[in-house]
């Protein structure tokens, strides 16, 4: 069983991903927040393996979310779902720590094999990300 949480500031969204995800008997949402700073105190009380974010919300974004994650407890697993495709977006995101990146334009499908290839230890870009391209931001 994968238990993942969400932070996703758009309430609709987060709703119809926990209906989707949890057709899936392998995966369980164990709570969504509509920004970065909730969910940090939600995850005092809950054990996530996956956290989505959203990059763009309220208070507290999904860069700062994931470096704080990451900072307090590397093994949970951060994924960025976000509408931004440009390359440093994805960038600031990777050097965050984020161990995935999905984009809200790709069938949900695809999170879900980025959710249990990430769940599994290993990183997962959306196919229609150029890691060369991100990769170009660092120079």
């Amino acid at each position: 069983m994968i238990f993942i949480t969400i932070a996703e500031d758009h309430i609709s969204l987060s709703d119809g991903l926990k209906v989707f995800l949890e057709q899936d008997s392998n995966i369980e949402v164990i709570g969504n927040a509509p920004n970065g700073k909730e969910m940090l105190e939600m995850l005092k009380f809950v054990k996530p393996q996956v956290v989505l974010t959203d990059i763009n919300m309220p208070i507290m974004n999904g860069v700062e979310l994931c470096t704080t994650i990451k900072s307090l407890n590397k093994n949970i697993k951060v994924i960025a779902l976000s509408m931004y495709d440009n390359p440093g977006a994805i960038k600031e995101m990777i050097d965050a720590g984020a161990d995935g990146y999905v984009l809200k334009i790709s069938p949900l499908t695809e999170l879900k094999k980025a959710i249990e290839t990430v769940a599994s230890g290993k990183n997962y870009f959306d196919q229609a990300i150029d890691l060369e391209e991100v990769n170009k931001k660092e120079q």
